[in-house]
């Protein structure tokens, strides 16, 4: 994505963001661009103060969203780094997903923002108020992950996670 697709697509954030596009007769138009700008396949949802950014924007930004993803409201999807996401994703309320970190060390404060990769499969259900770490590579497919979880490291695919540090609680069998 070059420096223009970025401004056009933060400056779209903005005015989509804004009151007039929470009106139902207008989200059919906020979820068309979302779909024509981050490559998104038929059925994507975005929901009222929702944002899909990339917050440190670098040559590594990179965003691939499959059929039928739902992203509800007040929502941070942060795609600095490299984000795909399978079909069927639903992620709930409040959720913030990271794909950018940052060093620290003492004396020195904050450093750099450094990009990270992440891969969210299909069927995957994401609670409300959960935050998935930038150190979280992979969430594989038919994962749920309980309300206010924070998920620190990879799932595996067929788990139902949760808690803070999140774990696995049970498997999903598929019939």
């Amino acid at each position: 994505m070059n420096r223009y697709s970025r401004i056009l697509l933060i400056a779209a954030e903005v005015i989509l963001g804004s009151p007039i596009f929470c009106l139902p007769v207008f989200s059919h138009l906020k979820n068309g661009f979302f779909r024509l700008v981050l490559n998104a396949d038929i059925n994507l949802s975005v929901g009222d103060s929702t944002f899909i950014i990339p917050i440190h924007a670098s040559e590594r930004s990179f965003i691939k969203i499959g059929s039928n993803v739902r992203v509800e409201r007040n929502s941070l999807v942060d795609w600095s780094g490299e984000l795909e996401m399978g079909s069927n994703v639903t992620i709930s309320q409040g959720v913030f997903i990271y794909t950018h970190k940052h060093q620290f060390a003492a004396g020195k404060g904050v450093g750099e923002a450094s990009a990270t990769s992440m891969r969210i499969g299909s069927n995957v259900w994401i609670g409300a108020r959960s935050i998935i770490l930038p150190s979280v590579e992979c969430i594989g497919d038919n994962v749920m992950i309980g309300a206010g979880s924070v998920v620190t490291k990879s799932v595996e695919s067929g788990a139902v996670i949760v808690g803070n540090p999140a774990k696995n609680i049970k498997e999903i069998t598929l019939s």
